[in-house]
């Protein structure tokens, strides 16, 4: 697999990340109290998640770049 291949990969769970985050915020609107406690707890480590995804998937992809890969 080449770098640019695995930054794809990258960024389609980045995406698969922030459908799960805005659904959650979404749920979390009607939630109160410890509920909104575990909501926030959930998401907060969600966002984690999509920034790292985003910020390794675009790292991969500069170093294909870098390494001449071709962009398909």
């Amino acid at each position: 697999m080449n770098y640019i291949e695995w930054a794809k990969e990258y960024y389609r769970d980045a995406q698969n990340v922030k459908q799960i985050l805005d659904r959650l915020k979404t749920e979390r609107k009607l939630c109160k109290g410890k509920d909104m406690k575990e909501y926030n707890r959930r998401i907060e480590t969600l966002q984690a998640m999509y920034k790292d995804c985003r910020e390794t998937g675009e790292l991969l992809y500069q170093k294909g770049l870098k390494d001449g890969e071709a962009v398909a």
